[in-house]
């Protein structure tokens, strides 16, 4: 791992953070917790918890760091159309939102882990049907 500093956050709240735990560029670096949902936080830190132990022991494959960059960027657009540009807004979360798009990486990830869906596809398109891999 390299010695240089990593940023993560922004003075605004924003995380550069794959779904709000992963910086695509720092393998193996995991946060919890740095998201504010409307409610309890237990319910958001469980599937967290969850998500990074499948990470560390394999069970699970992340994106492309070019892919999770590209995630931010979208995820950061929906986010503006929604909350102020404030810190406290800036970490505020739709948990339902989240936890949903939480679900869909970890089916996704163990494909990836797997190696059923290729982790970044050649071309865009229909993806190959499984006994043609």
């Amino acid at each position: 791992m390299s010695t240089e500093a990593v940023r993560v956050s922004r003075s605004d709240g924003r995380t550069e953070l794959y779904l709000r735990t992963v910086p695509p560029r720092v393998p193996g670096l995991y946060f919890m917790g740095l998201a504010q949902p409307s409610g309890a936080a237990f319910p958001l830190l469980e599937p967290q918890a969850e998500w990074i132990a499948e990470l560390i022991g394999g069970a699970v494959a992340l994106p492309s760091p070019t892919d999770m960059t590209r995630a931010i960027a979208r995820e950061w657009r929906r986010h503006r159309k929604t909350y102020v540009p404030t810190y406290h807004h800036g970490i505020e979360i739709d948990f339902r939102s989240y936890r949903r798009a939480l679900r869909r990486e970890r089916r996704a990830g163990r494909r990836r882990a797997r190696g059923v869906v290729p982790a970044l596809p050649a071309v865009a398109g229909p993806a190959p049907a499984a006994d043609a891999l």
